[in-house]
């Protein structure tokens, strides 16, 4: 993806079906981060049906995943996601205290509700660039939210 696109026009929504051979697609936009950045967040929509004992295949079955490079995550994404925590894990109930940028985030439709109030908040004082970078995740987060009410971010910091 090149550095001005934004994930507009690269949204996939839904589920892939169980068991399905489609390969997800892997959206990778990027501002301040380089082509081929090693250090990331993964972005993995739940499966709303899964039930109670969630499988990786539960959350790896998305048609269209996010990663997001680390320079760009550490500028413009984890500022405000640690405003958000503590939150409440939607799956266990157990209380995450804070982002944890070495492992799995189990964040819920209302948390992320509440991280995209703080992100709108901070456009203004963003570049252009950011400002556009920053909509296209917000527009990707909202498309997710109507198929799912969970989303696990991944780092593998």
């Amino acid at each position: 993806m090149m550095k001005n696109e934004t994930l507009a026009t690269l949204i996939y929504h839904g589920f892939l079906p169980p068991h399905s051979r489609e390969k997800q697609i892997n959206l990778m936009p990027r501002l301040h981060a380089q082509m081929g950045e090693k250090i990331h967040l993964t972005f993995l929509p739940l499966r709303p049906d899964c039930g109670n004992t969630t499988q990786w295949e539960d959350w790896n079955c998305y048609r269209s995943i996010l990663t997001i490079g680390w320079p760009d995550c550490e500028r413009l994404l984890i500022p405000t996601l640690k405003q958000i925590f503590p939150v409440k894990d939607p799956t266990n109930g157990e209380v995450q205290e804070e982002f944890d940028s070495c492992f799995d985030n189990w964040i819920g439709k209302e948390d992320w509700e509440h991280w995209m109030r703080h992100v709108r908040d901070s456009l203004p004082n963003m570049t252009a660039e950011e400002s556009a970078f920053l909509h296209s995740i917000l527009e990707w987060v909202e498309a997710v939210l109507n198929h799912t009410s969970v989303m696990v971010v991944e780092s593998n910091l």
